[in-house]
């Protein structure tokens, strides 16, 4: 693999609330600055994660307080947003092709393939459906709460 990472919104929402396997997430988060790895993902990541926040909001399980600072915090993160002409095509083609309940998932998938990169995911039913071999596929659960190495 290279210097970077594709981050997927199930991952990102990790690092703003506390939820299963946030440890693990922000331990991704915390090797990849020392390592010097760039986060990359679809432009989509932002909405999927500013729809997150503004859910769990609704449903009490922040304030209104702590949803605008994760979201500032999270909006101020170096991640590259990739937008290519191409990409809903190729993630429409991968969806399908992969049984997946989303393009929107698949649209994570193509960035990793377009960059050469290791994609972290939380969401497992994506992560299972992925049936050509994962090796740049990784699901966050693996990962060590400890972990030097992204």
């Amino acid at each position: 693999m290279n210097d970077v990472l594709v981050i997927e919104a199930s991952v990102a929402i990790k690092w703003l609330i506390p939820e299963e396997f946030s440890d693990k997430a922000e331990a991704l988060l915390r090797a990849s600055r020392q390592e010097r790895k760039r986060f990359v993902a679809p432009a989509l990541l932002f909405s999927e994660v500013a729809n997150a926040i503004f859910q769990r909001q609704r449903r009490r399980d922040i304030t209104a307080a702590q949803a605008e600072r994760a979201l500032i915090w999270f909006q101020e993160l170096p991640i590259l947003r990739i937008q290519k002409p191409d990409l809903q095509m190729r993630a429409f083609g991968f969806a399908h092709r992969h049984h997946l309940k989303s393009v929107y998932d698949a649209e994570y998938a193509i960035v990793a393939q377009m960059t050469h990169s290791s994609l972290w995911t939380a969401d497992r039913p994506f992560f299972e459906s992925v049936r050509e071999p994962r090796y740049w596929i990784r699901w966050i659960g693996d990962y060590p709460s400890t972990a030097p190495n992204p």
